[in-house]
């Protein structure tokens, strides 16, 4: 099996989405038989991203977060579409045998199966606690996007509840796989006493 991943979100200071997906690929990866491909800014990559430099992510966004919500809706949106093109090319001629995206929405991608993993309905549920231009973002691209995911993993029974009643997704469509607890193992620099 040969599985794309949309690595951006890896790119980024460590947030849940982050932590997720390197912990998932950091296991994925210890099995036979299954190439993970990493797409990132700098193209595909065999090997996990490293992690972001905190200090310098925050100087580059700091210059983002100062600008008007339109610009960065429409910065945002060129971006991704940007995103979908360089994943669709990357994806001709049936080389991978998935596609992993963890992010906002899932691409707009055909001849390759979509996995798409939702961690929560904030966008939907809690709208006024994002900037606007991410609300703004997700309003335009969801709706249009979420039919290319094949199948959505999100990370709780409860959450698969929430997305059934609030997007009206086929049970079948949606499979609920818990995360692992965290433990001083498994988090990498960290002292274990």
């Amino acid at each position: 099996m040969d599985i794309l991943v949309d690595a951006i979100p890896m790119t980024n200071l460590v947030t849940g989405i982050s932590r997720y997906m390197r912990n998932l690929y950091r296991e994925i990866e210890t099995l036979s038989g299954i190439t993970v491909s990493y797409y990132t800014h700098n193209g595909l990559s065999e090997q996990i991203p490293p992690r972001p430099d905190p200090r310098r992510w925050a100087k580059i966004m700091s210059g983002t977060w100062c600008l008007p919500d339109p610009v960065v809706f429409a910065v945002r949106s060129l971006f991704w579409l940007k995103l979908e093109n360089d994943l669709r090319r990357k994806t001709r001629g049936n080389k991978f045998s998935v596609c992993h995206e963890a992010g906002f929405v899932p691409p707009a991608l055909r001849g390759v199966p979509v996995v798409y993993t939702i961690c929560d309905l904030s966008l939907i549920k809690f709208r006024d606690k994002h900037p606007k231009e991410r609300v703004w973002f997700f309003d335009f691209f969801f709706k249009r996007r979420l039919p290319y995911a094949t199948h959505i993993i999100t990370i709780s029974e409860y959450i698969k509840e929430e997305i059934l009643k609030e997007i009206g997704l086929d049970k079948d469509r949606v499979t609920a796989i818990p995360l692992a607890p965290v433990t001083p193992y498994s988090i990498p620099g960290l002292p274990v006493r």
